[in-house]
């Protein structure tokens, strides 16, 4: 026999109605029945679980509801969490005759109609044992185990007696799981675990990798510095810029004559460049200075706070005259006007801007 109990449940409007509730110890939360809260008119909260059963039975659910109960013997109340399922099964499995059981005089039973099979409502292991006391009567044949609870005394156990019986047992373990968040937690650690994947990657990313490897360095501010990953052979195909981003800036310093509020803006944005030392003049390149890139520059508006901001954008995929890219060449965007490449001293660049 399971332990089953009788509770007053506060309904919504505040009155109290008395409710059959088994005590599982091996159940991680509490249920009731959808039934149950219609009857109440109780207000359920949308919820996401898995609960798992005997023999990896799993159930979604849905909703939860909060519940208070008070002990129909006593003042003990308590505020509870449930789970909203369609049933419970019923408990005890089959009715059982009320003249077959004779208890102490001085038991007041949590149940009195422990041998009709009906309940709604099953209360958990977080509250179970919160509700034990000191108290409990050895089975007979007249009686299994009491033991006694702030909700009166349950009985639970074997029955020594002739009582018929059936094959069909009651289980009422249950825990919860997520199997949604446990699927996802292991893919991310299968993300992140860098020894698995490191066979799938191409031969460009394993070049990278290692390049990444054999260059980082600390500097003296403290910063991680690594020398930046460069195409060679496609870098020695770079053909004339400088063309292309004349005839940009020659664009641009056409629309500075049509607005000087933008023209200012422009200005004061490579003014602040220079003085944070990120971009510096230089003289027309060499002839010892073998590969040389233009980039050509332009603005977008943002709009802050119903004033607009121009933010300048650094065009490193224009293309020069043998149709290479600085883009193509590398694997990131370099800001400036004439880059002078020296790979070597990255992440020092030296940039220039032609007014």
């Amino acid at each position: 026999m399971l332990s089953t109990a009788v509770v007053f449940i506060c309904g919504s409007d505040g009155s109290r109605r008395a409710y059959r509730v088994p005590l599982d110890c091996s159940s991680q939360v509490n249920f009731v029945t959808k039934k149950f809260v219609s009857e109440v008119g109780l207000e359920t909260r949308p919820s996401s679980l898995s609960i798992c059963g005997v023999n990896g039975t799993i159930t979604s659910i849905n909703h939860v509801v909060g519940i208070k109960l008070q002990s129909r013997l006593n003042s003990y109340t308590a505020a509870i969490e449930c789970i909203v399922t369609d049933r419970i099964n019923k408990i005890p499995t089959f009715s059982l005759g009320r003249d077959k059981f004779n208890f102490p005089r001085n038991i007041r039973l949590a149940d009195p109609r422990f041998h009709i099979s009906d309940i709604d409502l099953l209360i958990g292991v977080d509250l179970f044992w919160n509700l034990i006391c000191v108290g409990q009567v050895k089975s007979s044949d007249k009686y299994p185990i009491l033991q006694k609870t702030r909700l009166g005394w349950i009985l639970a156990g074997h029955l020594n007696s002739t009582i018929s019986t059936t094959a069909r047992v009651h289980s009422l373990h249950a825990s919860v799981s997520n199997a949604e968040l446990h699927e996802h937690v292991s893919r991310a650690w299968q993300m992140d675990d860098i020894s698995t994947q490191s066979h799938n990657f191409t031969m460009e990313e394993n070049i990278c990798e290692r390049h990444f490897l054999d260059n980082v360095s600390q500097n003296s501010q403290g910063r991680y510095t690594v020398k930046f990953p460069i195409k060679e052979q496609i870098l020695n195909n770079i053909g004339d810029s400088c063309e292309s981003a004349l005839k940009r800036l020659k664009g641009i310093e056409s629309r500075f004559k049509r607005d000087l509020t933008l023209k200012s803006q422009y200005v004061a944005f490579l003014d602040e460049y220079v003085s944070l030392g990120h971009m510096q003049r230089v003289q027309p390149p060499t002839a010892e200075e073998i590969i040389s890139f233009y980039l050509p520059h332009y603005c977008v508006f943002k709009t802050v706070e119903q004033t607009s901001k121009i933010r300048v954008i650094f065009d490193a995929s224009c293309r020069s005259s043998s149709g290479v890219s600085l883009n193509d060449a590398s694997s990131g965007t370099y800001c400036s006007t004439r880059f002078n490449l020296n790979f070597n001293a990255f992440p020092l660049f030296h940039l220039c801007h032609h007014r």
